[in-house]
């Protein structure tokens, strides 16, 4: 089971469309980790559109489900998200 599951993961990978997930989840932890005043500002949008409005998640590329977690985080925060890069 295991073997099957390394080799899925490794197919998968290879496909250009997890590489730009992967990209955008990179870009939006930067964009917000560098800076105390993004992440206010993108707070008070989750206030707005009623999101909690939490951080966003760091993907750590060595472990090979480690995109779950900041992609659920990334879609929770949609709403407030378009609203802050708009």
């Amino acid at each position: 089971m295991n073997q099957q599951t390394i080799l899925v993961v490794q197919t998968l990978s290879k496909l250009a469309i997890i590489g730009k997930i992967e990209d955008v989840l990179q870009s939006l932890y930067a964009y917000f980790s560098h800076s105390l005043k993004r992440t206010q500002k993108f707070v008070e949008m989750a206030d707005i559109v009623e999101t909690r409005g939490q951080c966003i998640l760091k993907n750590i590329k060595t472990r090979w489900n480690s995109m779950l977690l900041p992609t659920k985080r990334v879609l929770s925060e949609y709403k407030a998200l378009i609203l802050k890069m708009h």
